[in-house]
């Protein structure tokens, strides 16, 4: 069993796997992050983005190579907005996909949104109109949406839009090919979650309850990262940051931690989380706490007392003496 399971562990077993990437274009976080993991006389953060989108391509284009039923689905954001790549819009899940279409998705993703070109994209076939990427597929994002933490900025972030989209396509997945295990994988610099609490934890707490395995790689330090830890470890996936020599190679990063499919995870165990921050936080500050404050129509959580809800605007019940029971003191 054991022999079957790794050697399952690129395919995902005989009904194959779907396997949808969410890719973070916010290039400046990206640029930053990965400067920040390199010493002086190292490849810049620009060069070390080139290098680790080009292993995201290849290690897209590799997993279709691997089984004939397999599927890669992507997914791109920014801050206030969200589009899907792949699959294209009523495109049957069910049918084979070539390793030259994800390829070619990741290359016009990465010249459109960050302006880098990915080597072998002319091989491939990657102009972004093979993608079936156009821009009425780019969902711009309202105003209304998550409080955002103190000096966060008013923009939002699309990872949880992604996410959603992400999300539906596995869906859709599971009801054409009802035997194929769903993953999700968010590639994303770290930064820039801090006003998502609410929606990033949403859709860890479906995707758990759909099955679906949420793995994360990010660049930027655990501190930076507490949102994006949650959500792996809620759906029992994998939390990957890339560090000083990770950077170097990343798409053997890729492959030791985001590799095994869901199905071999029982034998090609991932790297684990070491103290993950379980703690909430608050809507208002972004303050993470042991003690709060709850809603309790829509389990918002403060810091503070506030006698109107913030968010649902519902007004707190009164506490007032007279109407608590008497605690009489036991002999």
């Amino acid at each position: 069993m054991a022999a079957a399971a790794i050697a399952a562990a690129p395919s995902g077993g005989p009904e194959g796997e779907m396997l949808i990437l969410v890719l973070s274009a916010e290039k400046d976080a990206w640029v930053s992050a990965l400067g920040a993991l390199g010493a002086s006389g190292d490849a810049s953060g620009a060069q070390r983005l080139g290098l680790l989108f080009q292993a995201i391509a290849g290690f897209a284009a590799s997993h279709v190579a691997f089984s004939p039923a397999n599927r890669i689905g992507v997914v791109g954001f920014g801050s206030g907005w969200s589009e899907q790549l792949l699959p294209a819009p009523g495109e049957a899940l069910s049918s084979a996909q070539g390793a030259a279409l994800p390829h070619a998705a990741v290359a016009g993703f990465c010249r459109r949104r960050l302006g880098i070109e990915v080597v072998g994209a002319a091989d491939a076939g990657a102009d972004a109109s093979s993608t079936g990427s156009t821009p009425g597929q780019v969902e711009e994002l309202g105003e209304q949406g998550a409080p955002v933490a103190a000096g966060a900025g008013t923009s939002r972030s699309g990872l949880p839009s992604a996410l959603s989209r992400a999300a539906l396509v596995c869906m859709r997945h599971r009801r054409e090919v009802p035997g194929a295990s769903r993953r999700i994988l968010v590639v994303a610099p770290g930064a820039g979650t801090e006003g998502a609490y609410v929606p990033l934890l949403n859709c860890a707490f479906a995707a758990r309850d759909a099955g679906v395995t949420i793995d994360v790689v990010t660049a930027a330090p655990a501190e930076e990262t507490v949102f994006l830890q949650q959500v792996a470890h809620e759906t029992k996936g994998a939390f990957a940051p890339l560090t000083r020599i990770s950077v170097k190679s990343p798409l053997q990063h890729l492959f030791l931690c985001a590799g095994p499919s869901a199905s071999a995870r029982d034998v090609l165990a991932p790297p684990l989380q070491k103290g993950v921050d379980l703690r909430a936080s608050c809507m208002l500050t972004g303050e993470r706490l042991s003690l709060a404050f709850v809603c309790f129509v829509c389990l918002s959580v403060f810091r503070d007392r506030h006698d109107e809800c913030p968010i649902c605007h519902t007004k707190a019940p009164e506490a007032s003496a007279a109407k608590r029971p008497k605690l009489e003191p036991k002999a």
